[in-house]
């Protein structure tokens, strides 16, 4: 009988986590929550804002307000985030600002699969 508990314990630990991910995501931004992750009858992006619309997101919404004010001084940044899915989000958004195309600047990302020779490539 103790061992149908812990699977159950199991099981409701990994529904929280799964939860937890779910959240994680969509506070990227809501376009971010895994197909899987999204509840029935939601399975379709029109029910989701494309990943382009900035103020869906509150982080994203903030990060280009940040954006904004870097660019204004001429500064470069250096964002590191956690999620693919994020990155993701933020380098589409930023190779759609204007101001970005404007002035010849760009996105690069370098994440952990970025090979070496690349990654030394885009740091100069």
């Amino acid at each position: 009988m103790g061992c149908a508990s812990e699977q159950d314990s199991n099981e409701r630990s990994r529904k929280v986590m799964d939860m937890m991910h779910a959240l994680r995501e969509v506070c990227n931004h809501p376009a971010c929550l895994k197909k899987e992750r999204r509840p029935p009858g939601f399975q379709s992006s029109k029910h989701y804002p494309p990943i382009s619309t900035v103020d869906a997101s509150g982080k994203c919404a903030m990060f280009h307000s940040l954006l904004n004010h870097i660019m204004k001084i001429k500064e470069k940044t250096l964002v590191f985030c956690q999620s693919h899915s994020a990155i993701d989000a933020l380098v589409h958004q930023i190779e759609q600002r204007k101001d970005m195309r404007k002035f010849g600047q760009k996105a690069l990302r370098i994440t952990g699969r970025t090979e070496p020779k690349h990654r030394e490539a885009a740091e100069q």
